[in-house]
C-alpha cells in the first residue's frame, strides 16, 4: 500500500506591511531632511546679518553678500560698490549692511523719486530707523523803521540739522514714525503710550512757550512812535519766555526711542 504523504504547503505573504514601511520610513526621512534644508537656509541667513556680515538685498528680495561701500561722489549720486566691482544704483536696492551697520532704502519709485537711507538703530519686534538732513538758508540784507530811522541790517541766514525718524514692525513696511503711527503700533503696550504721550505734551509746551515769547516781543513795538520807543522789557521778556522752549524740547529727546525699548522687552 502506497502511502501518499501530502505536503502541507504554506502561502509565502506578499511582503506588502513591510514593503509600507520601508516607504513611509523613506518619505520621513525625506521630510525631515527638506524641513532641516530650509531651517538651515533661514538660520543662516538670520545669523549672517546678526554677526555683521555685508550684504545687498535688491529690489527682487535676493540676499548678494560680500564686501559693501557706500559711495557718495561729489558730482552724481551715491552708488553701492561690490566687491571693488560692481555698482548697485540705490534705486536698484531694498537695503545693505557693511561695518557702517544695516541701512534700509525709502526710494519711493520712479528715477526722480525720493531717494533716502535710513539707519537701523534699534532692533527687535519694532525697528527704529533714523536719518539727518542738513537745511540751510541764505543770508539776506533786510531793512526796518524805528523812531530813529531806517535801520538796514544782514541777516546771515541760518543751518539746521534735522532728525527724521522712521519704523517698521513684523518685518512690514517702513512708515515715518509719527505720533499717530506709533500709537496705533505700540497701543498694545501701556507703558510705551504713555511715554509718546509724555512726547506729545512736551512737544505742546514748546509750541506754547515759542508763541509766548513771540507775543511778548510784538506787544513791545504796539504804540510805538518817535515819542515811545519799543519796550525794551517787554523784548527781553519774550526772548527769555521764547528760550524756555528749549527745556521742554531736551525734555523730549529720547521718548521715542524709549517707547520702542520698552515695547521690544516686553
Amino acid at each position: 500500500m502506497n502511502v501518499q504523504h501530502k505536503t502541507s504547503k504554506r502561502h509565502k505573504g506578499t511582503g506588502f506591511p513591510a514593503l509600507y514601511a520601508f516607504f513611509s520610513f523613506k518619505a520621513a526621512l525625506i521630510f525631515i531632511l527638506l524641513n532641516l534644508s530650509v531651517l538651515t537656509n533661514t538660520g543662516s541667513a538670520q545669523t549672517q546679518e546678526d554677526t555683521g556680515q555685508s550684504f545687498i538685498v535688491l529690489k527682487s528680495k535676493e540676499s548678494i553678500y560680500g564686501k559693501v561701500e557706500l559711495k557718495s561722489p561729489l558730482f552724481g549720486s551715491e552708488y553701492l560698490l561690490f566687491n571693488d566691482t560692481a555698482k548697485y544704483s540705490i534705486q536698484q536696492i531694498r537695503a545693505f549692511q557693511n561695518d557702517q551697520g544695516y541701512f534700509a532704502n525709502l526710494h519711493t519709485g520712479g528715477y526722480y523719486g525720493t531717494q533716502k537711507l535710513v539707519k537701523r538703530t534699534q532692533t527687535g519686534k519694532v525697528n527704529l530707523f533714523t536719518t539727518y538732513q542738513m537745511y540751510s538758508t541764505a543770508g539776506s540784507w533786510n531793512s526796518m523803521m524805528t523812531p530813529g530811522g531806517r535801520v538796514t541790517y544782514y541777516n546771515p541766514g541760518t543751518t539746521t540739522l534735522a532728525r527724521f525718524d522712521y519704523f517698521s514692525k513684523d518685518t512690514n513696511d517702513i512708515l515715518p514714525a509719527s505720533r499717530d503711527n506709533l500709537m496705533a503700533a505700540l497701543s498694545d503696550n501701556p507703558k510705551s503710550i504713555q511715554l509718546l504721550r509724555e512726547h506729545k505734551n512736551l512737544g505742546v509746551a514748546k509750541i506754547v512757550l515759542v508763541l509766548a515769547g513771540l507775543g511778548l516781543i510784538g506787544s513791545a513795538f504796539i504804540g510805538v512812535d518817535k515819542d515811545h520807543p519799543p519796550s525794551v522789557e517787554l523784548m527781553v521778556a519774550g526772548g527769555i519766555v521764547a528760550n524756555l522752549s528749549w527745556i521742554p524740547y531736551f525734555m523730549q529727546a529720547g521718548k521715542i526711542e524709549n517707547a520702542i525699548e520698552v515695547y521690544n522687552s516686553k
